[in-house]
């Protein structure tokens, strides 16, 4: 038993979890009555009941109307404040919103069960000396003539091809659509339509009738809209098209000096380099990123503790909001998009799990072994990037707001503590 408002009040907690506790407290009979009998004589002042002026109707009418009401707002008030009492002296560190589970006026009084979910307490042992893979930084010549390859790709021109000469898989074709049918009801016409028959993304029934054809001529095609269509309006409908071929270009492509004078170099040589210096820095962000992730799952292995699954839910969540508006924001529909949201939102709780198990190991750490970000060091910081910065009294002013700074120092405190782990443990650097 514990005293509550001068009341004894009796209250158990079970661990379900390391980080869920189930709470169960139960108010005896005197006291929710002497509650009840409170709340109502309130209701009793305001009260506007027909045949009665206002809060002037008789206790025993305002309780027979307005018991419901009373015991709601006893429940709500009640558990409000006897559970932040509970936690606060059990010294619960709550991590998610609490959920009741049963709340029930009885014999004997008033109880409800409520789930508190709490942070980890993270005791770090194996930290140290264990040995952990990082990806060797690997620029192949196949990775660069790609990128060469795409950079000539975006830098082609189009020459018409002889009008003896007939169209082929690499062809860029052009055509007036003379009739345009859906389902049988005709639509219209359109001019200068262009395929670039170089693409998997057209129609295979309409890349099809494109090949081997004549500038000039007339040609007919059928086909049936894909059921994934962005546009509803015609998923699984037949498209019926008389089309006339109206011009046929191939692409031409610069030769490796040709595109390397195009992009400001000397020769391709230069050219070749600079590329292999952007993806050296594009892999070894993507590696230095994989390295940690791989870091922190190493001591979450070596030192297991559980995160609270409300956090990883919620974090999931946020996760599939984010990327529903960035879908917005380009112009996508999510809900035309035939999108498994069930299996992507497993796969955020995976990553999500790992984002807060990685906080609670930086928290951790950062306790321990007294790893700190001085003001000093943040300051520098901070001057380092308004130097680099070509407006610098807009980054000045940017950089001033509170949640910029804090992600700034984060962000510091998260590389020293990794520059720790690695002086403090077996990197083996290993091939692709």
């Amino acid at each position: 038993m514990k005293i509550f408002r001068g009341q004894e009040v009796k209250v158990s907690i079970e661990d379900v979890t390391t980080v869920k506790k189930k709470v169960i407290v139960n108010f005896p009979k005197e006291t929710v009555n002497e509650e009840l009998r409170k709340e109502l004589l309130k209701i009793q002042k305001t009260a506007e009941i027909k045949g009665f002026r206002k809060g002037k109707a008789p206790y025993s009418i305002v309780e027979k109307i307005y018991m419901p009401e009373a015991m709601r707002r006893y429940a709500e008030r009640i558990i409000k404040e006897s559970l932040e009492n509970i936690t606060t002296e059990n010294q619960l560190d709550i991590a998610t919103r609490p959920i009741i589970e049963k709340e029930d006026f009885t014999e004997g009084g008033f109880e409800y069960h409520a789930i508190i979910e709490v942070h980890p307490k993270v005791e770090l042992n194996k930290y140290k000396d264990l040995t952990i893979k990082k990806q060797k930084i690997n620029v192949t010549e196949e990775m660069i003539d790609s990128t060469l390859k795409e950079m000539k790709e975006k830098n082609y021109q189009l020459e018409d091809i002889a009008d003896s000469e007939k169209s082929d898989q690499s062809s860029v074709v052009t055509f007036d659509v003379l009739e345009y049918k859906l389902d049988g009801e005709y639509i219209g016409k359109f001019d200068n339509e262009v395929v670039d028959l170089t693409k998997g993304t057209i129609f295979n029934d309409l890349k099809e009738s494109l090949i081997g054809c004549g500038v000039g001529e007339i040609k007919e095609v059928a086909f049936v809209y894909p059921e994934n269509m962005e546009d509803e309006k015609l998923r699984g409908k037949k498209a019926e098209l008389k089309i006339m071929i109206k011009k046929i270009s191939k692409k031409v492509y610069p030769d490796d000096n040709e595109l390397a004078k195009k992009m400001n170099f000397e020769d391709i040589s230069a050219l070749r380099e600079d590329i292999k210096k952007n993806i050296e820095i594009r892999l070894s962000k993507e590696i230095e990123d994989k390295f940690r992730v791989e870091l922190f799952n190493k001591i979450a292995q070596e030192n297991p503790f559980e995160v609270p699954e409300g956090m990883v839910d919620e974090m999931a969540i946020k996760m599939l909001e984010d990327f529903m508006r960035n879908l917005e924001k380009a112009g996508l529909d999510p809900s035309n998009m035939n999108l498994d949201w069930k299996n992507m939102f497993e796969a955020n709780k995976k990553s999500a799990e790992h984002i807060l198990k990685r906080h609670y190991i930086l928290k951790a750490l950062k306790e321990k072994e007294k790893l700190e970000v001085t003001d000093e060091e943040l300051e520098n910081r901070i001057s380092e990037i308004i130097e680099k910065s070509q407006d610098k009294e807009r980054a000045s002013a940017y950089l001033a707001n509170p949640n910029v700074r804090r992600n700034i120092y984060m962000d510091m405190l998260e590389n020293k503590i990794v520059e720790f782990l690695i002086a403090n443990n077996q990197i083996e650097v290993v091939e692709e």
